[in-house]
C-alpha cells in the first residue's frame, strides 16, 4: 500500500515548473505582473521573475526531487512574498519508530528545529535567514548596492511517511524579511503545512 500526500493551499496559487510551457517561470512571471500599471511593470517582472528562481535555487543543493513550487497568484503573487517548494527525499526509512528516531536526532543539532504536529503526522521545521548578496542581486537585475537591508528566510519542513517509505519536504522561502518579522513569517508558514494529510492507494 502507498500514500500520497495532500496540501491545501489558498485559492488561486499557481504552479511553477522548470522549462517552458504554461508553468514556466517566464509565464507565471508575466501572468502574476499582467495587472500592474505599465509602468512600473518591468521593474516588477524582474522582482517576480527573481523572486521563482530563488525559489528554486533555495532547494537546488537538495538532494531531491524537485515535485513542484507553489506561488500565491493575483496581487499577492505580483509582490510574490513567499514560494513553496515541494520535494521528494531520497532520506526513506522503514518505520515510525525509525523515523521518529531521525526527528530527534534532527533536533539535537539544529537549534532552531520545531516539532510540529500536522494532520500528516509529526513533521519538524528548521529556518536560516540568508542576507541578501550579489546573486540575489542579480535576480532582480539590480546593483548589490542598491538592495536594501533584509534578508531571506527559508523554511524547511521534513515529513516522514507513515510507514516506510521516502520522506518528503515542504521548503518556504520568503524572498524579503524585517528581522522583527520573522517569527510571524514562521507562524504563517507553519499554518499552511499543519493541514496537509496522507490520502492512502488502495
Amino acid at each position: 500500500m502507498t500514500a500520497t500526500l495532500e496540501m491545501t493551499v489558498p485559492t488561486g496559487w499557481r504552479l511553477v515548473t522548470r522549462g517552458d510551457g504554461p508553468h514556466s517561470v517566464e509565464t507565471v512571471a508575466n501572468d502574476l505582473v499582467q495587472d500592474v500599471p505599465s509602468s512600473d511593470r518591468s521593474a516588477r517582472l524582474r522582482e517576480v521573475r527573481g523572486a521563482l528562481e530563488a525559489g528554486f535555487a533555495s532547494v537546488a543543493a537538495e538532494d531531491a526531487e524537485v515535485a513542484s513550487l507553489l506561488v500565491p497568484g493575483g496581487v499577492a503573487g505580483a509582490r510574490l512574498p513567499i514560494t513553496v517548494a515541494v520535494l521528494r527525499l531520497t532520506m526513506a526509512t522503514r518505520s515510525s519508530m525509525e523515523a521518529n528516531r531521525a526527528l530527534a536526532g534532527i533536533a539535537a543539532q539544529d537549534p532552531t528545529a520545531r516539532l510540529l504536529a500536522t494532520d500528516a503526522g509529526p513533521a519538524m521545521r528548521t529556518h536560516s535567514l540568508a542576507p541578501f548578496g550579489r546573486l540575489h542581486a542579480e535576480r532582480l537585475g539590480l546593483d548589490e548596492r542598491d538592495l536594501a537591508d533584509g534578508a531571506a528566510l527559508h523554511a524547511r519542513y521534513l515529513l516522514p511517511p507513515r510507514g516506510k517509505g521516502r520522506w518528503l519536504a515542504l521548503v518556504h522561502t520568503v524572498l524579503m524579511v524585517e528581522p522583527d518579522s520573522v517569527s510571524a513569517w514562521l507562524e504563517l508558514c507553519d499554518a499552511l503545512v499543519t493541514a496537509v494529510q496522507w490520502r492512502r492507494d488502495e
